[in-house]
């Protein structure tokens, strides 16, 4: 495929997907139409860690992120346990593969395919790394795209959907680069708190915000992450300063 076609086929399929899916997972999408993925896909139990992983799986728990500093470098680390119905294992993302989760909408119960990916034995047992070669897809559905309403933070709950909110923020914070980077606050109304992730690939914050600044949120995704409501931006949703 020429680099002409490749850029075609890649919008072709941001457009399908409604812009929920990032520059990754769109390339994984090729990948395996163009039969980079082999198939049938492994178990997890029937990985070889002397060849590349490609499976299907969902994902049974989400550890937070934490930075570490280790000899050579310092970063960031984040584990998610994956299982299917052989069994279970660690699956870890590095530095800027940490945005991952939020920018796949991934939770507890979400299908996931893992292409090209690396198992690594370590000293804790089998574990796959993503990595600068694999590529990890959300396979949920796309979440249905209905009319979105204001809401308070207190009130937004447990019911999926899009909101509109208008908010302080309290915190502020900016990480990684390039399409990995994003910008998570959290926001305050007078009801209650909630956090707010916004994947630059899907939208861009306006110049200006920082801690005490009132903000416009329009369309955001109601999302739950163990269990407690938090709010992510796709190219649909809307941000600008009050």
């Amino acid at each position: 495929m020429g680099a002409q076609k490749l850029v075609e086929r890649m919008e072709q399929l941001r457009q399908e997907t409604g812009g929920l899916l990032d520059g990754r997972a769109i390339l994984a999408i090729l990948a395996d139409e163009m039969g980079l993925a082999e198939s049938p896909f492994s178990t997890l139990s029937g990985l070889d860690p002397s060849r590349p992983v490609f499976t299907r799986c969902s994902i049974e728990s989400i550890d937070a992120t934490r930075e570490f500093q280790g000899r050579d470098r310092a970063g960031k680390l984040r584990k998610l346990k994956v299982a299917d119905q052989t069994g279970s294992m660690p699956l870890t993302l590095w530095d800027e593969e940490t945005g991952l989760v939020e920018q796949l909408g991934l939770k507890p119960g979400s299908l996931v395919r893992i292409l090209s990916a690396t198992l690594r034995e370590t000293r804790f047992g089998r574990e796959i790394y993503v990595g600068k070669n694999g590529f990890l897809l959300s396979e949920d559905g796309i979440q249905e795209d209905g009319p979105s309403e204001p809401r308070n933070i207190g009130d937004i709950g447990k019911a999926p959907g899009r909101v509109d909110v208008t908010g302080v923020i309290l915190s502020l914070d900016s990480a990684g680069r390039g399409r990995q980077k994003m910008t998570v606050m959290r926001l305050f109304d007078g009801t209650g708190e909630i956090e707010l992730t916004v994947p630059h690939e899907q939208l861009t914050p306006p110049a200006g915000m920082a801690q005490g600044v009132e903000i416009l949120l329009s369309a955001a995704l109601v999302e739950h992450q163990n269990g407690v409501a938090v709010l992510r931006c796709d190219r649909r949703s809307g941000l600008k300063i009050k």
